[in-house]
């Protein structure tokens, strides 16, 4: 089974984008949301398992727990100094990574905001927030993609700047 995705200069299986040090439009901090963002912590680690099973379930991928849990959620702890979180009365509401982070340009992934938190600013200002710590970095750029679909992601990216670049085809083993 095959997926298409875009990515924020760009797409993976749809669409990929990207955008340049400046171009990042959301302003404000993630505390103007009532959110608290920082660095990810061990204890984070269950929402993060949790963000990055949803996603890929709702992406109509496979299920990972009805693989190897244990191995999912090693591969997820082995990524958590690269994530950021966003928490709103105590609860993780957003996760993203800074997956790759080269002088050149970061990239994310992993970007999922909770369903009981959509529709509010939050994934705007986690997204914002990533981009001002990669450009604070000395990143030039910073990429990300997004699956052929999800329109709503789609929009989001585009009104933080990030701009089409390429389609990209991932091939699924199951």
């Amino acid at each position: 089974t095959g997926a298409t995705v875009v990515v924020g200069e760009a797409t993976i299986g749809g669409w990929w984008g990207a955008v340049s040090r400046g171009a990042v439009s959301a302003g404000g901090r993630y505390v103007a949301y009532g959110i608290h963002e920082a660095e990810a912590e061990v204890r984070d680690l269950e929402p993060l398992v949790d963000a990055a099973r949803a996603s890929l379930r709702e992406e109509g991928r496979p299920d990972p727990f009805l693989g190897d849990p244990r191995g999912f959620r090693r591969w997820v702890a082995a990524r958590l100094d690269r994530a950021r979180v966003g928490e709103r009365d105590g609860q993780v509401v957003f996760v993203g990574y800074a997956a790759v982070r080269l002088e050149a340009g970061h990239l994310l992934q992993g970007v999922y905001t909770w369903p009981r938190a959509r529709r509010q600013g939050i994934g705007a200002a986690g997204v914002a927030s990533l981009c001002r710590v990669a450009f604070a970095a000395g990143a030039e750029h910073v990429q990300l993609s997004v699956v052929q679909g999800n329109a709503a992601a789609r929009d989001l990216y585009a009104r933080l700047g990030f701009r089409p670049h390429s389609t990209l085809r991932t091939i699924l083993f199951v």
